[in-house]
């Protein structure tokens, strides 16, 4: 899906630091940018098992049965709560678009 290639290219891009304590350095402002939707999309995703799908999947890749099991899921539940995470991941990107679509665009003169 290509949220989990969004989420995935933001990670790189922020160098796997959620919080920004590191300086900015590759990426400048779109690492800023890309910080503040990886934040967004964690915060809606809380401490659940969804949170850890997507690092999971997308960050830190392994296998959805290793995933299965270390969560202590029944067989072929990852899946669906990658699904479901990648779902409600699409939503926050999406209400962020709408949002910087509604500001005012600076005209240069």
């Amino acid at each position: 899906m290509a949220t989990a290639r969004v989420v995935q290219r933001d990670w790189l891009l922020i160098e796997g630091d959620l919080d920004g304590g590191a300086a900015v350095g590759f990426g400048g402002a779109s690492a800023g940018r890309a910080r503040v939707r990886l934040r967004a999309v964690f915060d809606d995703l809380g401490d659940t098992a969804l949170r850890r799908v997507l690092r999971a999947y997308c960050i830190a890749p392994q296998s959805i049965q290793a995933l299965e099991r270390e969560l202590g899921l029944p067989a072929r539940s990852g899946k669906a709560l990658f699904r479901e995470a990648l779902i409600r991941a699409a939503r926050v990107y999406d209400a962020q678009e709408a949002l910087l679509d509604d500001l005012p665009r600076r005209r240069d003169s």
